[in-house]
């Protein structure tokens, strides 16, 4: 059996053998004949990418700013001597590091009208 990964190969399921898309090819005119004798490939679900987790700073303050909790980052920033640190460091800010998450789960548990959840949303465009 045979399933399509992509325009320019197929995927042989008995030996995982990948055959490229060229008529000069043995495998790939050995597909053929497969195909005439009224077989059909499947085709592979897609692949879903990762969610993003890196945003820059200035993509997570306008999310900040559009919830009207700007202040709240703000105040993470000065209360945070470790989040503040690596937030000046840093270029970018991955949600999934460790002392990210921690400042937002501070943020989460303060009860300011701000949920993790509302902030990732925001920042992703969810």
């Amino acid at each position: 059996m045979y399933k399509i990964i992509n325009e320019q190969q197929i995927l042989r399921t008995e030996d995982n053998a990948i055959i490229p898309v060229c008529a000069e090819n043995s495998d790939y005119q050995e597909y053929l004949k497969w195909l005439n004798e009224g077989n059909k490939a499947e085709e592979l679900p897609p692949i879903e990418p990762p969610p993003q987790t890196i945003f820059s700073k200035l993509e997570i303050r306008r999310a900040f700013r559009a919830l009207k909790k700007e202040t709240v980052l703000d105040e993470l920033l000065s209360s945070n001597s470790e989040f503040a640190k690596d937030w000046s460091d840093a270029n970018e800010i991955d949600l999934n590091d460790t002392v990210t998450a921690q400042a937002l789960k501070i943020i989460d548990q303060a009860n300011n009208g701000i949920t993790i959840e509302a902030i990732i949303n925001q920042i992703t465009g969810v």
